[in-house]
């Protein structure tokens, strides 16, 4: 078919071949719906030709559309372009391609009606434009939008945007909930009405810094809901694109209860929006470097009122000088007859600004004239959302990253992990997620066997519990779950921050410990006093009756009177601090020579072996001889009973000085202590053998806290017990006596 020349001033005759060179998909009609054309690339779109089509009412069951409600397009009357042809008014609608295999398309389907020819002959014309690119993307970015906003929404922190009116513009985190106030307290109202200025000038520098494109950070006072609350605030700017400071973000860390006890919290940062613009396409024709003919959308694309504005001008006052030689080689090629695909060209509007397009390019010829047909599509808010989705998933990336707590995701349906943060590894070291695969926290292999509870029964689930990681060293873990539910509303993942509340814990258990032993040295200094008492005045009157009683009973009452005045002793030194007593320079190996004299070897005592090692008799200590040996005694004893049924039993002594410390060491090779006894070592009344009353170790605990020493236990079942006592040379003086505040420690 020969082609006829389109005339653009007096459109006498019509040329449809034209539109091949057009990248969307064209479709021609005449008032009664018939398919008068289809250009290449329609064809091309739906794999059909345009012989198939021609002279066709509708396309039948060559293609079948879709719409977003998902209900199947059959009928031509469904169509834009047959509304198109009754109202004489546009029409535009969004389909997809109906069992599309390889992939989901969607389509943006829009019909006008054209009159042409010297009778004004109606025609419809119907493009058809490929957004599925544009939707993915959208999708894409929502994806990411929902990630993190649920990250920041599960923040404790009050997060919220100050625009340039200084007006609260969007308030997030759970704070508001967690405090029972509602977020309109904040949401669009003015910052000074909440703030007051005089008060709390600093809020007035930090926004100020904060526009100027400094961040600011200060503590304050604010009053909300009635309420005053102290807050650590954060202020930092929020840039657009081209650097321009719109508004601002703050990052309010709630630290009333911190003055009552410190914990915490996670950092917040950064707020995330997006909106992508889906443009329509522009098609336009340059003739010698000419604007002759653009279309409606291309107009409305580059912000201008009408052609006149734009034609006659030259292409390279719209195209931005970065782009001029891009353009010049695409001409060149063109001219050459070479394809050129896609290229990427940057637009400037008639108000200045500037947009992105796609553009394909063909030549055409005019009469004499040769030029080309330039297809242009609106890629700007594909470029915005791209550049939003890298920034989000950088700013996701460094907040997760930096946060001591462990955040994580995990998809209902496939039961896999889609995030773990890595400050997993950093806490537990490498975990394999996968031997615990119904578990509801990357952290639930680490629980013990007998602990391990599957307890995601409920949304906003808060559950504390311990963890063993290959390190073998105990941690205590605050973890909160909660589902992520989709627009059903149906729970599509679970979600879950972990924390680390180790430290907090064992402050409580040796807080809790301290309260017990402080009453029970109350109760000892009580009860020591109340027998001392009457003691005194028994043992007064047994005086007197020395010589009506045989001499051997008062032998035996005078040793038990010995022997509970010895115990008050006890009770007192547990019931109150050691002042007063006599401190003096006493040499330990002098007194651990006495001490092992006691229990020199003989037919009942197994073997003890003493090792001084660099100590000798000229090495002195502050302290209290007569004490110091009754630990020793205790420790000796408990270790010889340990091994008195067993004929290999032996108990080794060593001592050693290193620098302004003596180290004391008392090992046997006795029965040990079991696990479960081990851990009520040291508690009151807890006795390891039977004669005793469980005021042994306490004691000796005592006595060496006295001297500003410590003492450390090691035991293991079937293997033995070791004790080991460090006391400082000067550690003891006498007007500080009991003052001192030493480690005491169990192993």
């Amino acid at each position: 078919m020969t082609e006829k020349p389109v005339d653009f001033e007096s459109k006498q005759a019509v040329d449809f071949s034209l539109f091949d060179a057009v990248g969307a998909g064209i479709v021609i009609r005449n008032r009664e719906g018939e398919i008068l054309f289809a250009n290449k690339a329609f064809c091309n779109l739906f794999g059909t030709n345009r012989e198939e089509l021609k002279g066709r009412m509708s396309f039948g069951s060559l293609i079948r559309f879709v719409t977003e409600d998902g209900k199947d397009v059959q009928e031509f009357a469904e169509y834009p372009s047959f509304q198109t042809i009754h109202t004489g008014k546009k029409s535009e609608a969004v389909w997809s391609l109906k069992e599309q295999k390889e992939r989901a398309a969607w389509f943006r389907l829009a019909a006008d009606t054209a009159y042409f020819g010297s009778n004004h002959q109606p025609l419809i014309i119907s493009t058809v434009t490929d957004i599925t690119e544009e939707k993915m993307a959208k999708e894409k970015c929502l994806d990411s939008e929902q990630r993190f906003e649920c990250l920041i929404q599960s923040m404790d922190e009050l997060i919220f945007t100050i625009d340039s009116n200084i007006q609260y513009t969007a308030v997030y985190g759970r704070w508001f909930e967690k405090n029972g106030i509602p977020e309109s307290s904040l949401l669009g109202k003015s910052v000074y009405g909440i703030v007051d200025r005089e008060k709390e000038p600093l809020h007035q520098i930090a926004i100020n810094h904060a526009f100027n494109g400094k961040s600011y950070t200060y503590e304050c006072q604010i009053e909300i809901g009635g309420k005053w609350y102290d807050f650590h605030v954060s202020f930092s700017p929020l840039k657009s694109k081209d650097g321009w400071i719109k508004s601002i973000i703050g990052v309010a860390r709630d630290i009333t209860s911190e003055k009552r006890i410190k914990k915490q919290l996670k950092l917040s940062q950064d707020l995330y929006e997006t909106l992508i613009e889906l443009s329509p396409e522009m098609i336009f024709v340059q003739m010698n470097g000419k604007i002759v003919y653009m279309n409606e959308a291309g107009i409305k694309s580059l912000k201008a009122s009408c052609l006149t504005e734009l034609k006659g001008k030259s292409i390279y006052d719209i195209i931005h000088p970065d782009y001029h030689k891009v353009v010049k080689n695409r001409i060149r090629e063109l001219k050459r007859n070479k394809h050129v695909g896609l290229l990427e060209e940057k637009y400037i509007c008639m108000d200045g600004s500037t947009k992105y397009f796609e553009v394909a390019s063909t030549l055409i010829k005019i009469g004499k004239k040769t030029g080309s047909i330039v297809f242009a599509r609106d890629v700007t808010a594909k470029r915005k959302a791209d550049q939003l989705l890298r920034e989000s998933e950088e700013r996701f990336r460094q907040l997760a990253e930096n946060i001591n707590d462990i955040f994580w995701i995990k998809d209902i349906e496939t039961g896999e992990y889609i995030y773990i943060s890595p400050a997993l590894d950093k806490l537990t070291g490498p975990v394999s997620i996968h031997s615990c695969p119904e578990s509801v926290s990357p952290l639930q292999p680490l629980i013990p066997a007998g602990e391990q509870k599957n307890l995601i029964n409920q949304d906003g689930l808060i559950r504390s519990y311990r963890i063993q990681p290959e390190s073998g060293e105990t941690r205590w873990i605050k973890e909160r779950i909660f589902y992520i539910y989709n627009d059903s509303p149906e729970p599509i993942r679970i979600a879950g921050v972990a924390e680390d509340i180790t430290m907090l814990t064992e402050r409580q258990e040796l807080l809790q410990k301290q309260k017990r032993l402080m009453i029970i040295q109350n109760l000892a200094a009580g009860i020591a006093h109340e027998i001392r008492n009457p003691l005194t005045s028994i043992k007064g009157f047994m005086q007197l009756l020395q010589n009506f009683v045989p001499e051997e009973y008062f032998y035996i009452i005078d040793i038990e009177i010995k022997n509970i005045e010895k115990f008050i002793k006890q009770m007192l030194l547990l019931g109150k601090d050691s002042e007063g007593k006599e401190v003096k320079k006493v040499s330990i190996l002098s007194i651990l020579l006495d001490v092992i004299q006691v229990f020199s070897p003989t037919d009942l005592f197994p073997c003890i072996l003493f090792d001084h090692g660099n100590l000798s008799r000229s090495d002195y200590i502050m302290g209290d001889a007569d004490q110091l040996k009754e630990v020793l005694i205790n420790i000796l004893d408990n270790s010889i009973n340990s091994i008195i049924r067993k004929e290999t039993g032996q108990v080794w002594i060593g001592t050693e000085r290193i620098g302004d410390n003596v180290f004391i060491t008392v090992a046997d090779n006795g029965s040990g202590i079991s696990p479960d006894r081990f851990e009520l070592l040291g508690e009151p009344y807890y006795a390891n053998h039977e004669k005793g009353i469980g005021l042994g170790l306490m004691i000796c605990q005592k006595i060496i806290e006295n001297h500003s020493g410590e003492l450390t236990i090691i035991s293991k079942e079937d293997e033995g017990t070791t004790v080991k006592i460090r006391i400082p040379v000067n550690g003891l003086a006498k007007d500080s006596f009991g003052k001192q505040n030493p480690g005491i420690s169990m192993e």
